[in-house]
């Protein structure tokens, strides 16, 4: 235990922190949605923001000392959209009509904006997938927010 708080006390102190905490949810946000069967209520962006604001509120530690490493994770983004094809590839998921749609999707799921913007440049189905899947959690976001926010 002396450990875990050494480590605690550390990457509260350093931009490591934000970063740390934002993949560290995300990972387990994204494995309980796996888990849950892809639930729509189980969207692991909205958890992973539910439990970072949380956890934030609970340990005192303000939002721009979280943000001074958090916004790192946007590399996350950039590296889905740099590996996206190759993964595809390996996963033999077609580069046809349907392969388009389920490569942009994909891409605009995970990698966001930045995803959006590789599928787009690849093809233009896959860039309308990317942007249908990036505006479909926007929207879910804007409805499930308030919702969450008066259950806590």
């Amino acid at each position: 235990m002396p450990r875990f708080v050494e480590l605690w006390v550390y990457l509260s102190a350093t931009p490591l922190f934000g970063l740390t905490a934002t993949l560290v949810v995300y990972l387990l946000a994204n494995a309980a949605y796996a888990r849950l069967g892809s639930a729509p209520w189980a969207n692991p962006v909205l958890w992973s923001v539910v439990t970072l604001a949380g956890g934030l509120l609970a340990s005192g530690v303000d939002y721009p000392s979280y943000f001074a490493g958090a916004q790192f994770a946007v590399l996350t983004g950039m590296i889905g959209a740099l590996s996206g094809k190759y993964l595809f590839d390996a996963l033999r998921i077609a580069n046809d009509a349907a392969g388009y749609a389920a490569r942009g999707f994909s891409l605009g799921t995970a990698a966001h904006g930045i995803g959006a913007a590789r599928a787009l440049h690849v093809d233009a189905d896959a860039g309308a997938y990317a942007g249908l899947a990036l505006g479909m959690q926007v929207v879910l976001a804007a409805l499930l927010m308030p919702l969450m926010f008066r259950l806590f």
